[in-house]
């Protein structure tokens, strides 16, 4: 497995976690529950983080998704979480993950055979 294909996948894992936090939540019950966005911001921060160690070679090849986007989201929950906009992160969890796996979960290579016999 390529170094690019790691980090895709662990940002595949980490958006199907989000995903699977906000399944049948709305937006005030999010951002009342505190543990909840807590968690989802945890997982927006891998996002970003792995996002930051794929390839410029990779991100270019897609081009469409919003790296910058993503690692400026990392940046403020990891930098500035006093000030972060709850509103933001519902949006990125519930609109920009969703957009990011329909393109990266079609990249993650299949399970390799294991060669315990």
């Amino acid at each position: 497995m390529s170094d690019d294909d790691a980090w895709v996948l662990q940002i595949v894992m980490a958006g199907e976690k989000v995903l699977a936090y906000i399944r049948g939540v709305d937006q005030d019950a999010f951002e009342w529950d505190e543990m909840l966005h807590d968690a989802v911001m945890l997982q927006l921060v891998v996002i970003g983080e792995a996002a930051g160690k794929l390839s410029a070679a990779f991100r270019g090849q897609h081009a469409k998704l919003p790296w910058v986007k993503i690692r400026a989201t990392r940046n403020i929950i990891a930098h500035s979480y006093a000030i972060v906009d709850l509103g933001r992160i519902w949006l990125a969890a519930t609109k920009g993950v969703p957009e990011l796996l329909a393109v990266l979960k079609p990249l993650v290579p299949p399970d390799e055979p294991s060669d315990a016999g």
